[in-house]
């Protein structure tokens, strides 16, 4: 079997897991073949060996610096790179894409299809994929997002310990306030649209930004309603999706993900990431959940 050639962009703790899955794991390794990583902050490629895997160009350079030789990029850094080059990483190969929260910039969801409407008259069909994370059931959610308004109510609630969020103003003053306080009771952060939250929240949110793109055009980031809660008492991430259909139709679901104190990601969402990654080929080209 031909390997995936793929190059990282983000050397945090999920691209350190995936850069060790690719390298050590047999499995991966055989469907996966590591051209470059690349992080922001160029010392922390340092560690990395072998040296000639670290790029710390600019990454409108990538394609030209290894001419052709890749064919996934999966990014795990920030959604500002996919907000700047999202479209320019699916003109070249498929992507991956690690924070979501992008794409509540409507204009930055706008490009991304249009790279990926681009592509066949190129002759190749890339694929975008986004991994469920810690949304359970995502593709479910998405079959009711293709019937138009078969969604009526959809709500995404995250809790987590105060120090596993990384907020923007005014976000992060309310925060501030909690945490200084003598109270250990629950601390409702924010509740509101997903679109308004997200890029309050980036690094947070990632599962809500998944379940208003999978909620369809027709519901979406705007009526997506996303709620994120400071919790002292937890030592776990916990996830609770309620959503409403036509005709009666209610789910909830509750997912508790166990935490180190100040992860912003849970233990159990790297493997999940992992297992999407090894699903995320073959797709025939177009935007997919994995």
């Amino acid at each position: 079997m031909t390997r995936i050639r793929t190059a990282i962009i983000g050397y945090g703790n999920l691209g350190q897991y995936l850069v060790d899955a690719i390298q050590g794991d047999p499995a991966v390794s055989a469907q996966f073949e590591l051209i470059a990583v690349w992080n922001r902050t160029t010392d922390k490629l340092a560690s990395l060996q072998p040296e000639s895997l670290r790029y710390s160009g600019d990454l409108l350079h990538l394609f030209e610096k290894y001419d052709g030789m890749i064919d996934l990029v999966i990014e795990v850094c920030h959604p500002e790179i996919v907000a700047r080059f999202g479209a320019f990483f699916l003109r070249h190969c498929d992507l991956i894409v690690g924070s979501p929260t992008a794409f509540a910039d409507a204009s930055v969801e706008q490009r991304i299809r249009s790279a990926l409407a681009e592509a066949p008259a190129k002759g190749t069909r890339h694929e975008c994929y986004l991994p469920a994370g810690a949304l359970w059931g995502v593709e479910d959610i998405a079959k009711l997002g293709q019937q138009g308004d078969s969604i009526r109510a959809l709500s995404v609630t995250m809790k987590k310990h105060p120090s596993a969020f990384k907020l923007k103003e005014p976000l992060r003053s309310r925060l501030i306030e909690y945490e200084q306080s003598d109270s250990q009771d629950e601390f409702v952060i924010f509740d509101g649209s997903v679109r308004e939250l997200a890029p309050l929240a980036p690094s947070n949110v990632n599962t809500m930004a998944c379940a208003a793109l999978a909620s369809g055009p027709s519901f979406g980031f705007d009526k997506t309603r996303g709620k994120i809660i400071a919790d002292k008492r937890l030592e776990s991430h916990v996830v609770e999706v309620e959503l409403e259909g036509r005709g009666g139709f209610t789910l909830k679901t509750t997912r508790t993900n166990p935490a180190r104190p100040g992860a912003v990601t849970g233990s159990a969402t790297f493997a999940s990431f992992l297992a999407s990654l090894q699903r995320s080929t073959g797709h025939g080209g177009g935007f997919f959940f994995v």
